[in-house]
């Protein structure tokens, strides 16, 4: 089945939900170019529940692209329109690693050992 080359914009009705693999949001949201096929987008449109804009793809954007395969050395690709490591994205600390920067201020006594 051929994909939908226009952004659709889409909002829910009802606070809310999926449809067609995909959450719609009470705030508009819009689905870009060539990521909708032609039966998702017949899914949206017939659902009571949503609001369904197809707008014109702008000429000058690019092709969407094709997801990479995850690397063998990391543990988890990137969410959906997140940048890849080393390409700006922030650092995310793992769970248990928070830094409270506590250590930050160069002022601050330094810690003494808790005694008995």
């Amino acid at each position: 089945m051929s994909t939908v080359n226009a952004i659709v914009r889409t909002r829910s009705l009802r606070g809310g939900h999926y449809r067609a693999g995909l959450k719609h949001e009470v705030e508009p949201g819009d689905i870009p170019p060539g990521t909708l096929t032609e039966g998702q987008l017949a899914q949206l449109q017939a659902d009571p529940d949503l609001e369904v804009e197809c707008l014109d793809a702008p000429q000058d954007a690019p092709p969407p692209r094709k997801k990479k395969a995850a690397s063998p050395t990391s543990d988890a690709a990137p969410a959906a329109g997140e940048p890849a490591e080393g390409a700006g994205a922030p650092e995310i600390p793992e769970a248990g690693d928070e830094d409270f920067g506590f250590d930050d201020d160069p002022e601050a006594p330094e810690a003494k050992p808790e005694g008995k």
